[in-house]
């Protein structure tokens, strides 16, 4: 099984994780770990770059979404970028793409950072 890579950067207060590979229950670990770090350390607005993953299962999207939770919880979020066709898909079926707020392109998700909260959108 192809290995994943992290690569984090930051743009402004956002960090950006670009991610490729193949997301399963092992690999997320790494995923949290990474945004667990972030979150520790205060920055609580993040993008995850998925448009060079190329599978993803329920069991990762679930801690993804508890990764979410926190972010939000500490007054941040995680937005999710660039989703392909087939784990769009796995997005749809398990309901996460109306936890999570997906955009095409990072200059979208970084402009929706700039947007005000509306505390009734589910964030």
């Amino acid at each position: 099984m192809v290995d994943i890579q992290i690569l984090t950067r930051e743009t402004g207060d956002v960090v950006v994780l670009d991610t490729v590979g193949s997301i399963d229950a092992f690999l997320v670990t790494r995923i949290r770990e990474e945004i667990n770090t972030l979150l520790g350390q205060g920055k609580i607005r993040i993008i995850l770059d998925c448009s060079r993953i190329s599978r993803i299962n329920s069991t990762a999207l679930g801690i993804l979404v508890g990764r979410l939770r926190r972010a939000r919880h500490l007054g941040g979020d995680i937005k999710i970028l660039g989703l392909l066709p087939d784990v769009r898909g796995i997005f749809d079926v398990t309901g996460a793409s109306r936890v999570f707020r997906i955009f095409a392109d990072e200059a979208s998700a970084l402009a929706d950072f700039a947007r005000p909260r509306d505390p009734f959108d589910g964030e």
